[in-house]
């Protein structure tokens, strides 16, 4: 007999072209007066702010903008500093009483870290793990402008924090948002690499769900439409940024991917990235990307094979019959990589053999591996981040980098 089980996602979600202009009338029918607006200068310049301010503007809600977010993750001083930003003494000021974020994964996770300190107070470091928080955080509604890291739809909030070299990752269902606007429209002025870095999360993020401990039939549909969406969508979302058939189903398998391990959980390609991105301050996508094989691959004996058919089947693969399933859809994994243009080892991730054992530690205690499929002892974890390093491209001079096209 099965156990039962139970789903956390935003009450509500709007997506698709054009979908942006829902804004202004949600906000108000929940009687929402003024916002903090939670993004980077980049958006700013550009004229994405603009557009969500102008939204405002037409709804009598006032606002002003926090966009001092400047690193590719998320970051304890960015909170810290957008935290000051409202408040004087821990006292909240200038009556907010809603957060929007615009952007992507990094500015998400900001943004409700920043709502959760205003109602819970403290140090975003005090909710580290799992259900730390007492209240409820201020409502926020999350704009997507990018397919990849999913936060919009997630209850994980993933903060780097500098002091420690690691990403701390505070999961909550009172961090979901209250409404996520996903407007394919918005996705367009995403370069390039920035496409590439996000995009690959989305892989990495269905197959850990897909195969996580806590797995369903219903995360399991998720997850693998996210990856047939991927597979279909990837190339020409890269070759072609104002591709918006290509725009919009990208944004659809990010959220679906980021749905399916809201509730399914995640694994070990994203406990080590977060010790590896929390040090050498590379784009989370990226670092999960080179990670994906590896870790499944070390996975593969506590997964059922009937996983990687049906993993095949979703990617299009042909002649995925029993155990040669595993290696196909490895391969299929490392020439998508390879295609785009991920790195092949940590190593080009800016990982070190001297941070091995502390990464090692780190990692196994990240709640994200209370999830993965097989159980993985100190020595298991040190020797599979030692082969994710050490594995030098054989075509490295022949392709050039995805962040330097």
């Amino acid at each position: 007999m099965k156990k039962s089980t139970f789903y956390h996602m935003p009450s509500i979600n709007f997506m698709g072209v054009g979908c942006l202009s829902n804004l202004g009338k949600e906000c108000v029918a929940r009687g929402y007066k003024k916002a903090l607006l939670v993004t980077d200068k980049n958006l700013v310049k550009l004229g994405i702010v603009e557009k969500v301010e102008q939204i405002l503007k037409d709804s009598d809600i006032s606002y002003t903008v926090y966009d001092g977010i400047e690193q590719p993750n998320p970051n304890v001083a960015d909170v810290k500093n957008g935290y000051k930003y409202i408040s004087k003494n821990n006292v909240i000021k200038k009556n907010y009483d809603f957060v929007v974020s615009i952007g992507g994964g990094t500015n998400h996770d900001t943004a409700r870290a920043i709502a959760a300190l205003v109602t819970n107070g403290r140090s975003i470091e005090d909710y580290e793990g799992l259900n730390k928080l007492t209240k409820p955080i201020l409502p926020w509604v999350a704009v997507n402008t990018n397919a990849g890291s999913g936060a919009h739809v997630t209850m994980v909030g993933i903060v780097g924090d500098d002091s420690r070299k690691t990403k701390m990752n505070f999961t909550d269902p009172k961090l979901l948002a209250t409404i996520t606007i996903d407007d394919p429209e918005l996705h367009v002025t995403a370069p390039r690499e920035v496409t590439i870095s996000s995009g690959i999360d989305i892989l990495a993020q269905a197959v850990e769900a897909f195969v996580a401990l806590n797995a369903t039939p219903y995360t399991d549909a998720l997850a693998l439409g996210a990856i047939k969406l991927f597979v279909n969508n990837i190339r020409n979302v890269v070759a072609n940024g104002n591709d918006l058939d290509a725009r919009y189903n990208m944004a659809f398998a990010g959220a679906m991917a980021g749905s399916a391990f809201n509730n399914a959980g995640l694994g070990h390609v994203h406990t080590i990235a977060h010790q590896i991105g929390g040090s050498s301050y590379r784009h989370h996508g990226l670092i999960s990307g080179v990670l994906l094989p590896y870790v499944l691959e070390f996975n593969a004996p506590a997964i059922p094979i009937q996983k990687f058919n049906e993993m095949a089947f979703a990617m299009g693969l042909e002649g995925a019959t029993g155990d040669n399933a595993v290696q196909i859809v490895l391969n299929a994994i490392r020439e998508i990589n390879a295609e785009l243009g991920i790195p092949e080892s940590l190593s080009e991730m800016g990982a070190k053999e001297e941070n091995v054992d502390y990464h090692a530690k780190m990692a196994l205690k990240d709640i994200a591996g209370m999830t993965n499929p097989r159980q993985a002892t100190l020595e298991d974890m040190v020797q599979l981040i030692k082969t994710a390093m050490r594995v030098e491209s054989q075509t490295k001079k022949q392709r050039e980098p995805a962040l330097s096209r």
